[in-house]
């Protein structure tokens, strides 16, 4: 039996937010920085398809393209969603923590 929950108020803060989509055409293509986006604090990077169909090179790739373009100037938390998905592998989540070792630094 599914639960109904009670809508729950928070208060509201000011701020640009942005709900991630999955995306097939990379993430954080939407994102344009030099637009007066710069107080935005970005979650993310990987797409939950790639983590469990891609090869590590995958892994690799997106979330060096994430940190070259929503990486300047602050504000990017490099993530596997909010949960590791059923069916990633170890060799795909790895491949994400050591990319954003290799690529990542402030």
């Amino acid at each position: 039996m599914a639960r109904e929950w009670d809508y729950v108020r928070v208060p509201v803060v000011p701020a640009d937010i942005e709900h991630p989509r999955l995306q097939t055409t990379g993430p954080f293509s939407w994102i344009d920085r030099e637009g007066g986006h710069d107080e935005l604090c970005l979650f993310g990077g990987v797409s939950c398809h790639s983590r469990i169909e891609g090869p590590a090179s995958t892994m690799r790739e997106e979330v060096r393209y994430a940190i070259e373009h929503a990486a300047p100037g602050g504000g990017l938390v490099i993530a596997t969603s909010n949960v590791v998905q059923p069916g990633t592998t170890l060799e795909n989540y790895e491949a994400v923590r050591q990319a954003v070792r290799d690529f990542g630094s402030y």
